[in-house]
């Protein structure tokens, strides 16, 4: 058995046991520091390459993001040049029926008012190597005699509107109980 035999006083003593006490939380202090910090680097690293990779796929698909934005712009142009282009031929096209209409009217009175019209057929058709003809009216009417249906056509010939004002057919039928001469014209423009 040894026995020992501590010498040193007790303040002594009490000093050596804090500094002990004081290392040993340091080194335990120092470990926490360093694990801590190891913890925070691998973290860190972990963001800084979802980061890059969150940046490289936005760079990969930048492109497709501005084509989209570009294709809504541009899909919205089309539908305003679209409305704005469909409202010109609108426009255009009903100023030209009107005109029509009005040039068929004041034909028919031109005739001294022995004359009707009963349908009118507007068609389009494709422009033919020879001919410049693209459109056709084919009016169907009745009247008196024929020298009502001769005025009729020949005040729609010097309306400068048609290239050809034909006479395709005329019979007697007869209407309200009176004998008329009915017609069918075409005119060409």
């Amino acid at each position: 058995m040894s026995n020992r035999l501590d010498l040193m006083p007790a303040k002594a003593r009490r000093r050596q046991t804090a500094k002990e006490a004081i290392a040993l939380w340091s080194r335990v202090g120092c470990a926490a520091t360093i694990f801590a910090a190891a913890a925070a680097g691998v973290e860190l690293w972990n963001v800084q390459s979802a980061t890059q990779v969150r940046n490289a796929l936005e760079a990969q698909h930048a492109p497709i993001k501005q084509l989209r934005s570009d294709i809504i712009k541009l899909k919205g142009q089309v539908a305003g040049l679209t409305a704005n282009e469909k409202l010109a031929l609108d426009l255009a096209t009903k100023k030209s029926l009107v005109t029509l209409i009005g040039n068929l009217g004041q034909a028919a009175a031109y005739a001294g008012g022995d004359l009707f019209i009963e349908s009118l057929d507007y068609t389009r058709r494709p422009p033919v190597a020879t001919a410049s003809v693209q459109s056709v009216l084919t009016l169907e009417g009745a009247a008196r005699d024929n020298l009502a249906i001769t005025r009729f056509a020949d005040r729609l010939r010097k309306s400068g509107l048609f290239n050809e004002v034909q006479l395709t057919s005329t019979g007697s039928r007869v209407l309200a109980s009176q004998p008329v001469t009915a017609f069918e014209l075409e005119c060409a423009f």
